[in-house]
């Protein structure tokens, strides 16, 4: 019997709703009605076996007890699932008229769930944590750059691209600004009071915020990764950046860094002293505006580039 519920329950990818109700149960209402006994135990293997997914927008807010998901699921049925993934998006720009009220939005989403979560009674095998950003990933390639705008006011302003092709020059102020819902859900996790057997959490988060949550779910944190990257080949993690952190900008030492340094030790050189004063208000630019302004020329630039010449 397992086998076929496992069959009819289990669903290979994402488990959503169609137009027939939740799909696993959309395709298996004549085994859910046999008889008490099975439905028990299919019901056990459909919440136990799937992995749930919630979603926490600024587009909507939630307000139902034990309604996390887009329907209200039974108290007792939600404390048998057992893989569990949030997602936490947030498009609004930290520079936009609403963006408080999307901050407020998704702070008080995030402790609803964990309530939930913790009302439930939840004993999860996978717990995993995304936070997608208008920055879509690169703020968190750029986590070391960002978290010293944080901390250091002589930090390098940082320039970052938007989902929609625009770039941000982000300074203190902004980041503070930006790194509001961050340590929003930072917070809310540490709520979480629930056995977690495998974590993880990604993001465009502040590192502080990764660090802290990690520690409180260590045991599981080291299992997820462990189990990740056997599962998909991934080599050993690297040895931490060997780049040291200019302590006056907190951030790894660069090109820029040189040039000021060289003026510090040449005050009499006018043109390094020039330089040094335009280095230090380089921005700091993320992999992808990098790639942009590193890309070879396009065959029609070549071309345009060759006519330029000729005349």
């Amino acid at each position: 019997m397992n086998a076929l519920e496992e069959y009819l329950l289990v669903n290979p990818g994402w488990s959503h709703r169609t137009q027939g109700g939740f799909e696993p149960l959309a395709s298996a209402r004549g085994l859910m009605f046999a008889n008490k006994q099975i439905y028990e135990e299919a019901i056990a293997t459909l919440f136990s076996k799937n992995i749930f997914s919630v979603t926490n927008s600024e587009e909507w807010r939630l307000n139902t007890p034990n309604h996390m998901f887009s329907e209200e699921i039974n108290k007792t049925h939600m404390a048998k699932i057992q893989h569990l993934n949030i997602g936490i998006m947030s498009e609004t720009p930290h520079d936009h008229h609403d963006y408080q009220k999307a901050v407020a939005i998704l702070k008080h989403n995030m402790f609803h769930i964990v309530r939930d979560i913790n009302s439930a009674k939840m004993n999860l095998k996978s717990l995993k944590v995304r936070y997608f950003s208008m920055y879509g990933g690169e703020a968190e390639l750029m986590q070391r750059e960002i978290d010293a705008l944080l901390t250091h006011p002589r930090a390098r302003p940082v320039r970052i691209e938007r989902l929609n092709g625009t770039n941000d020059v982000l300074f203190g102020a902004d980041a503070k600004r930006f790194h509001v819902s961050g340590f929003d859900i930072g917070a809310a996790l540490e709520k979480l009071n629930v056995p977690v057997e495998r974590f993880r959490i990604f993001g465009d988060l502040p590192g502080a915020v990764v660090a802290s949550v990690t520690k409180k779910f260590a045991t599981a944190a080291a299992r997820a990764e462990e189990e990740d990257r056997k599962a998909f080949k991934i080599p050993a993690p690297p040895a931490p950046d060997p780049t040291p952190l200019n302590p006056t900008t907190g951030q790894p030492h660069n090109a820029s860094d040189f040039i000021v340094d060289y003026a510090r030790r040449n005050p009499h050189d006018k043109s390094a002293q020039k330089m040094a004063r335009e280095a230090a208000h380089m921005t700091i630019k993320s992999p992808k505006i990098m790639r942009m302004l590193m890309a070879p020329p396009t065959r029609e630039e070549m071309e345009r580039m060759g006519r330029s010449r000729a005349r």
